[in-house]
């Protein structure tokens, strides 16, 4: 059972923050997230309420000496099972007994303490500390007052046991705001407060015959360390090689260890059994063969597990590229359909251009000579039977005027010359936006490693719209020729 202390001070003006972990200490074992705090009233607000308190009861100022006094700080040990409550009705308890006792702040620790291997005690920051997550020990044991970078043995901390120190720190004040006085206690008073509190929390009250020798935290920590240097000498028997063995296969069994892992444990255990035997295996030289060995099975595992999970992200990575490289040739593709269907239709227009001219009547110049001579004769001839007939020199004239064909054929020759020109010129542009679009899509073949879904999605898009402006100014086309066809059909019919 634990024993019950009830040791008095008066507050010191970073209390506060420590006992509500604003400060946080290094020598801390857990997480704070269990601890309680409350301040009921600052000390501040309290010193004044009790100067105006004095002054309105006593009739004079309080003494400047006093002020110092009023709020004390005591560290109370209690059971894991207790809590603020318990301590706000302690006071309250001891206010009737022995006045004062007004609580202006309490709070309830859970995160101090020290841990506990092989019935040794290591003490944060005293002879073990926490470095980057991780924990070690000084190995140079004649080393009385390690500091930061004396802590060079890295420890499993999971094999030690955490030894929680339970207790709560209560800032209170002896002055009675009833009276205006302070409560004042003897040393008999005293301990019969300190028998008070240990009945009242359910602790141990058994005050030993060297109790007035008070020893310094730091006294104690060293002599524990004392015990831990003679402990770690000593011999390691059977027994404690059984015991470090269960515990590391236990340790490799959660971390679902090999077969390999364990033929390695069993192997060290065979060599360490002969060592016990010969009265060459320490304490400490087990602890370090144990460790070692876990240290070195767990890293390779943890090394196996983030390797295979890089793994895993590497072939998503390369299934993402993979997806990404189809998407840009479907885009490609379906650049190049389009391309080669424009060209298609050029090709088309210029074949369809190429029958019609071939299809079409022509003459040589001995025909057109001919045909010159022959309409040229019946002109005279009709003109002399005009004469004849007596008919207006005028009118003779006008029938003379005969339009040569030279001129109808000049015409019909440059309309397809022109025609042909034009589809010419549009199908070398086409041409030349078809080697354009080539040359566009090389580079996109060799930018597909670093190419962005985002710009994918937009080519995408844009695509899709252009299709979609096509189908529509087809549709409408289409809609035009039909009203168009429908109009001159009408006109004939009238």
């Amino acid at each position: 059972m634990r024993k019950g202390t009830f040791s008095v001070q008066n507050a010191s003006a970073n209390s506060s923050k420590h006992n509500s972990r604003e400060l946080s200490p290094k020598y801390l074992i857990d997480s704070s997230a269990e601890n309680y705090y409350e301040q009921i009233i600052e000390d501040n607000n309290f010193i004044q309420l009790a100067q105006d308190k004095y002054k309105e009861l006593v009739k004079q100022n309080m003494q400047k000496k006093q002020i110092p006094g009023l709020i004390k700080e005591t560290v109370l040990t209690i059971k894991d099972s207790q809590n603020e409550n318990d301590i706000k009705d302690l006071f309250k308890e001891l206010n009737k007994e022995f006045g004062g006792h007004h609580l202006t702040e309490i709070s309830i620790h859970r995160d101090e303490g020290y841990f506990l291997k092989d019935e040794i005690a290591y003490y944060p920051t005293k002879n073990i500390l926490k470095k980057d997550n991780d924990w070690f020990i000084c190995s140079n044991r004649d080393i009385t007052k390690p500091k930061k970078n004396d802590f060079d043995k890295l420890v499993n901390i999971n094999d030690f046991e955490k030894v929680f120190n339970y207790h709560a720190h209560a800032k209170f004040s002896m002055f009675d705001m009833n009276t205006g006085k302070t409560a004042r206690m003897n040393k008999g008073q005293m301990s019969k407060r300190i028998k008070f509190v240990s009945n009242y929390l359910g602790l141990d009250y058994n005050p030993s015959k060297d109790r007035h020798v008070k020893k310094s935290v730091n006294q104690i920590k060293d002599e524990h360390l004392v015990k831990a240097n003679e402990k770690s000498q000593e011999l390691a028997k059977q027994k404690d090689l059984k015991l470090h063995i269960a515990k590391a296969r236990e340790e490799l069994q959660n971390e679902k260890a090999t077969r390999k892992d364990y033929a390695a444990l069993e192997e060290l255990n065979k060599n360490l059994k002969n060592e016990v035997k010969q009265k060459a295996l320490t304490i400490e030289d087990l602890n370090e063969h144990i460790e070692s060995l876990k240290h070195s099975l767990l890293n390779s595992k943890k090394e196996n597990s983030d390797l295979q999970k890089s793994n895993n992200e590497l072939r998503e990575d390369i299934n993402l590229k993979d997806t990404r490289f189809d998407n840009l040739m479907y885009i490609v593709e379906t650049q190049q359909e389009e391309l080669q269907e424009q060209k298609k239709v050029l090709d088309d227009k210029s074949i369809e251009l190429g029958i019609k001219n071939v299809s079409r009547p022509t003459m040589n110049d001995y025909d057109y000579k001919n045909d010159i001579s022959r309409i040229i004769n019946v002109a005279i001839e009709e003109n002399e039977y005009i004469s004849k007939k007596g008919f207006l020199a005028d009118t003779v004239k006008k029938v003379n005027e005969i339009k040569s064909p030279e001129t109808l054929k000049d015409k019909f020759v440059s309309y397809f010359r022109d025609t042909y020109e034009n589809l010419k010129e549009k199908y070398l542009d086409l041409k030349v936006k078809y080697s354009t679009l080539e040359k566009e899509n090389t580079q996109l073949k060799k930018e597909l490693s670093i190419y962005k879904p985002k710009e994918l999605t937009a080519m995408q898009e844009i695509i899709e719209e252009n299709k979609k402006d096509k189908l529509k100014d087809f549709f409408d086309k289409k809609r035009k020729d039909k009203e168009q066809n429908i109009q001159r059909n009408r006109g004939m019919s009238r």
